[in-house]
């Protein structure tokens, strides 16, 4: 069994988010201390999600199809799959390959904190990582 990250949710949220930054870890380490310290900067569990493993890989493989869980597992990856399919791809593959898919939903006041978060996913590096910010996606 997979070891869960503390502090961060490992189910998917239920609808798609307006505003995310999403990158992947490639270390368990680093990912748990992400996750801590977002959790000082006031992002609360149901905010944080980590997707991780073969189960993690799974669930984007199959996203959007209408079965059960599974359908709620990261479909709102498939809602800006346009402009960040190359996120998803590699995000199937790093959660996969044992690495960690890191996702931080905000609020729109939090909007301001992207930079932040930016450095922070950074510092423990973090790669492929993307920007929603509305109906638009960028990569960072």
């Amino acid at each position: 069994m997979e070891e869960e990250i503390r502090g961060a949710s490992s189910q998917a949220p239920q609808k798609r988010p307006g505003h995310m930054i999403a990158g992947v870890i490639g270390d368990r380490r680093e990912t748990q201390l992400a996750v801590d310290e977002l959790s000082s900067l006031g992002f609360s569990e149901s905010s944080i999600f980590v997707l991780h493993g073969e189960s993690g890989a799974e669930s984007l493989r199959h996203r959007g199809e209408a079965a059960g869980r599974i359908y709620h597992a990261w479909v709102h990856f498939d809602e800006f799959a346009n402009a960040s399919d190359n996120f998803v791809k590699g995000a199937v593959e790093a959660a996969g390959a044992g690495e960690y898919v890191l996702d931080i939903e905000l609020k729109r006041e939090q909007i301001s904190t992207r930079d932040t978060l930016l450095r922070l996913l950074k510092s423990h590096g973090a790669r492929d990582i993307v920007w929603v910010n509305g109906g638009t996606t960028e990569a960072l």
